[in-house]
């Protein structure tokens, strides 16, 4: 049976939690920024590698790509074959338009769904 002590026992790890992921953020940057600094990007990537006494450390450190949807659609036709082949189209669900669909429609049989990791918010009492 689920107690008030669970309850805020997770409550705690939650917040416990949060704190170390901040700090472990803040902490890896500056070291990161130190260990990559020489290096160069090969392709999208740069990455190095450095023996300390006792272990060996590893950063690497990627370059994201964001496409401009707008922007793309106007200069679209002025892109040759290979060019619009480099953009990946992924399809993504519009949930008030598919609530409005039919339950008979084929498109049921092409949308999977799982549940998703539940939300858990404790407010205390004051």
């Amino acid at each position: 049976m689920l107690t008030s002590d669970q309850i805020m026992e997770w409550a705690d790890v939650a917040a416990e939690l949060k704190m170390l992921k901040a700090k472990e953020v803040d902490m890896r940057r500056p070291i990161a920024e130190e260990l990559l600094e020489q290096a160069t990007y090969s392709g999208a990537r740069k990455s190095v590698s450095e023996a300390y006494p006792g272990f060996k450390v590893k950063a690497a450190q990627a370059l994201s790509f964001k496409v401009d949807p707008e922007a793309l659609q106007s200069i679209w036709d002025d892109l040759d074959t290979l060019e619009q082949c480099a953009i990946k189209w992924t399809p993504t669900l519009s949930m008030p338009l598919f609530n409005k669909i039919s339950p008979d429609s084929v498109l049921h049989d092409v949308v999977t769904s799982k549940p998703a990791m539940p939300t858990l918010k404790v407010e205390l009492e004051l």
